[in-house]
């Protein structure tokens, strides 16, 4: 495909709050809107595999383009800056301030399980954060190189996935497969192993919100998708939708 450039200065959408983007060299397949917002269209063939079932799918904007309009906007007065990230797609760049909080309106209600799909790389100097949150759990995605996730809990797993990618290692791909039963972290294609869920259980949440104020992500975003339903790591869709990303994202660290 065609590489092209979208340069534009800066714009205000119906909230006040301003967006602004650079000079991007962007694949085919991207557009941008009234808002300044860049994004994959559902029409591109290259996205099927990955937006294929899912109610949330983010190509580093904030512009949903599942089908579903779940758009994120800012929840306290800023949004994160566009940028290019891993093999020159675009990303969402969060500079580790509270002001950069994303919430989704809930879009999960009657799920029985959820799939979580996320390449991400956290600077050197991210400190501890929470990427994704949906319940008031205390959840954090790397708290000294640990995970004490709570994304689709009411009550977070203690050092869980343990370690997680330190800060400044580069772009990683996280998966998350909460069901009733049992919950599992993916990272890079290698399991952190699958817990069984008692004292904490199963639940969409009561919001979607991406860097959270009180625990705010600095780095890289440039894929988040959710599938309203638990995908089995080892079947097929799941393999179909890893083939996708790495077709997407060459340089991730897997084969």
């Amino acid at each position: 495909m065609a590489l092209r450039s979208l340069t534009s200065g800066s714009s205000s959408s119906g909230s006040g709050v301003s967006h602004s983007h650079a000079n991007l060299a962007i694949l085919d397949g991207i557009k941008i809107d009234n808002y300044g917002r860049i994004y994959y269209y559902a029409g591109s063939a290259s996205n099927s595999d990955i937006v294929s079932s899912s109610s949330l799918c983010l190509f580093g904007s904030l512009s949903d383009i599942s089908g579903y309009g779940n758009h994120p906007s800012p929840t306290q007065g800023s949004s994160p800056s566009l940028s290019l990230g891993l093999d020159n797609q675009p990303a969402l760049y969060f500079s580790g301030l509270a002001n950069q909080e994303l919430g989704i309106n809930p879009f999960l209600a009657n799920a029985t399980g959820c799939t979580l799909y996320a390449v991400v790389s956290a600077d050197s100097s991210a400190g501890n954060y929470g990427l994704v949150d949906t319940y008031s759990n205390e959840s954090w995605w790397n708290y000294n190189n640990q995970g004490y996730f709570g994304v689709f809990l009411n009550s977070r797993l203690e050092n869980y996935p343990s370690p997680m990618p330190a800060s400044g290692t580069g772009y990683h791909l996280i998966s998350i497969h909460a069901r009733v039963a049992d919950y599992e972290v993916w990272v890079d294609k290698v399991s952190k192993g699958v817990r069984s869920l008692s004292t904490s259980q199963f639940n969409v949440g009561t919001h979607f919100v991406i860097s959270r104020a009180d625990r705010p992500f600095k780095g890289y975003l440039s894929l988040l998708c959710v599938v309203p339903r638990w995908l089995d790591p080892n079947g097929s869709e799941h393999q179909t939708k890893l083939g996708g990303i790495k077709s997407r994202f060459p340089s991730l660290p897997f084969v």
